[in-house]
């Protein structure tokens, strides 16, 4: 995974801060470079260890189908937008 992208915020609905981490060059099944966006949740003691939700076109949560060189995960932004 190269990282290109990250934000932090209240992204999974925590008390703490979480981390979003895309990796645009991540292949998804066949489909080099399609991409991938990492959400990590935060806690007391930090972030966790593991991975709570790794992200990609090929979601249910996500539109879109993952293709090659997609690079999904190049940009990521976060706010209170309630």
């Amino acid at each position: 995974m190269r990282v290109e992208a990250a934000v932090a915020g209240d992204l999974v609905g925590g008390p703490e801060d979480d981390l979003a981490v895309g990796a645009p060059g991540d292949a998804v099944g066949e489909a080099a470079g399609a991409g991938t966006v990492t959400l990590l949740a935060g806690g007391t003691n930090g972030l966790s260890e593991t991975e709570i939700l790794v992200l990609s076109q090929d979601s249910p949560e996500v539109a879109g189908a993952a293709e090659t060189q997609d690079a999904f995960g190049t940009s990521l932004a976060a706010g209170d937008v309630t």
